[in-house]
């Protein structure tokens, strides 16, 4: 991380009823990816500016937000957001039950063009304006792409998917569910979505 320029900020309000918020300022012009893994995460929204420092706000609620964290750190240009949680004793097919001792939700804003990659067991999803590449890798959560520039890969098992978008082609198939699609201008972007239970909805973006 020699000669990387790594500037965060970092300010903490922690505390009535178990509850912790997080705020960091990262300055950092060679990023090029986002790469965020967590299973204790519930919900991630993400939306593009045309700042160049990327925010994040972090929410931490339950009977283990005290000793929860998230983490970022930095590594062949690539900004890594993972959590550190106490480990639980419930059993895999109980996920979802997780909230009940803590509950993360992370909220960033960042420049536009980059990639983002995100895998998760149990986050939903909402990803707003223009990225250079996004990979959304969710089993329960629903995905709300809006306003959509870029290319993508978007795969749900259970969650259902809404890309809202102007151009692009437009590769999507659920094995159980329904698609719906408006007409989508084609352009070079290549957009392919796949889920195996979930909907899948294709609109073009609102004015």
């Amino acid at each position: 991380m020699k000669n990387i320029l790594f500037t965060v900020f970092f300010f903490s309000i922690f505390f009535l009823y178990g509850q912790k918020i997080e705020n960091k300022t990262i300055e950092n012009s060679k990023i090029e990816s986002i790469v965020i893994e967590g299973d204790a995460i519930f919900k991630i929204e993400i939306n593009s500016t045309t700042s160049k420092t990327i925010n994040i706000t972090s929410k931490i609620e339950g009977e283990y937000a005290k000793s929860t964290k998230v983490i970022t750190q930095i590594k062949n240009n690539s900004l890594l957001i993972t959590c550190d949680y106490p480990k639980l004793t419930y059993k895999t097919d109980d996920k979802l039950n997780a909230h009940k001792v803590h509950s993360i939700e992370i909220a960033l804003e960042v420049p536009k063009h980059l990639n983002l990659y995100i895998k998760s067991a149990i986050a939903s999803a909402k990803i707003n304006g223009t990225f250079k590449y996004l990979l959304l890798e969710l089993n329960q959560g629903n995905v709300e792409v809006l306003n959509f520039k870029g290319d993508a890969t978007i795969n749900t098992y259970n969650g259902n998917i809404d890309v809202e978008t102007n151009n692009g082609i437009i590769d999507a198939k659920t094995k159980t569910g329904i698609f719906k699609s408006e007409k989508i201008t084609e352009s070079l972007n290549q957009i392919k979505i796949r889920s195996i239970n979930g909907n899948i909805n294709i609109y073009k973006t609102k004015k």
